[in-house]
């Protein structure tokens, strides 16, 4: 793990609801709900940026969550199982991780 990965990890407060995997659920995932849900219904797909720091997508998920959004944290390249480069990036994760929270009560869905 890269000096930038471990200090995002270290900064993580949140206790996910629930975490994904490729092998259960098809994609990787970290969902997050807050204690106290603005949003009731909604969602937003947290994707990180070419760096492919999973660790900083949560991290900033969770800033979302503290403000009272449910969100979903998506890796999509740089994790086991995924793509090693920022190339060729399947965009069907998505939509599973779409179709999972419509499946699980939330109508409206945000990227």
């Amino acid at each position: 793990m890269k000096t930038n990965e471990r200090r995002a990890q270290a900064q993580l407060t949140l206790t996910p609801k629930k975490e994904f995997t490729l092998e259960k659920d098809d994609f990787i995932g970290t969902l997050y709900e807050p204690k106290r849900d603005e949003y009731p219904g909604k969602a937003v797909i947290m994707l990180g940026g070419s760096d492919g720091i999973y660790n900083l997508t949560k991290l900033i998920a969770e800033q979302y969550v503290k403000r009272g959004i449910t969100v979903l944290a998506l890796a999509y390249w740089n994790e086991p199982g995924l793509p090693d480069e920022f190339k060729k990036i399947p965009v069907e994760l998505v939509k599973k991780a779409v179709l999972w929270l419509h499946e699980h009560g939330f109508e409206k869905v945000g990227l």
